[in-house]
């Protein structure tokens, strides 16, 4: 669907266009167009029109030791690669090169660790660990 408008004159009433609703239905979950992940002919993008930029990753030989030792180590070795490239770090952190800060992320049954490296002028996102998910 498309937004054509926002009226504010008595509370909010959005004016879509392209969509199949009874008049006054709720819209609930209202989310962004993303051409670079989705593919409709002819659709236009506002809110982030390109695919974000990627950070390339690395793996310490420890992290490495953790996944040859899992039956899911392919899959999830693609999967930590695929996330932590796209920097989950808080977004005023993203301009950290390097740091011994370790952030994290779960993924499956895990706790990914990682920290950002500086080689060259780019920075890489190194994995240091990978822990059992324990619930606390």
């Amino acid at each position: 669907m498309k937004l054509i408008g926002i009226d504010t004159q008595q509370g909010v009433a959005l004016q879509l266009q392209g969509c199949d609703l009874v008049s006054g239905t709720p819209v609930v979950d209202i989310k962004p167009y993303l051409p670079w992940a989705e593919s409709q002919p002819n659709a236009q993008a506002g809110f982030a029109p390109q695919t974000p930029p990627r950070v390339a990753v690395t793996f310490h030989p420890a992290a490495l030791d953790t996944l040859t030792q899992r039956q899911d180590g392919a899959t999830l070795h693609a999967l930590i690669e695929q996330v932590v490239s796209q920097d989950p770090r808080p977004a005023y952190k993203q301009k950290d090169k390097a740091s011994d800060r370790l952030y994290g992320v779960r993924l499956r049954d895990v706790d990914v660790k990682f920290c950002p490296r500086q080689t060259g002028e780019a920075t890489t996102l190194e994995v240091m660990a990978i822990e059992p998910y324990t619930k606390q």
